[in-house]
């Protein structure tokens, strides 16, 4: 927890693997946020390890933000909407 706290923000150059080197680009970052497990988390976690037959131990739960995914698809900006006309008094049946 202490060298999470004072990194909190992990750049590609961590975040890549020797399995996948190219998976985060330069400018990519993933941060690292103390996050929070309540009640009923917590059960359901303690459920899932079988009521004690996994050895639990006491954890931290964090939060990952700011990973951006690219996407397939490329998407054209249309041009500037200039005005909308808005027919309020049409029924559109479907």
């Amino acid at each position: 927890m202490h060298i999470l706290e004072h990194h909190t923000t992990l750049p590609a150059a961590v975040l890549n693997s020797q399995a996948f080197p190219n998976a985060f680009g330069e400018n990519e970052t993933v941060d690292l946020i103390l996050g929070e497990i309540n009640s009923e988390e917590l059960l359901q976690l303690w459920e899932a390890l079988g009521h004690g037959e996994l050895p639990y131990q006491i954890s931290i739960p964090y939060l990952l933000r700011s990973v951006v995914i690219d996407s397939p698809w490329v998407l054209d900006d249309g041009p500037p909407v200039q005005s909308r006309t808005l027919d309020m008094q049409r029924v559109v049946g479907g």
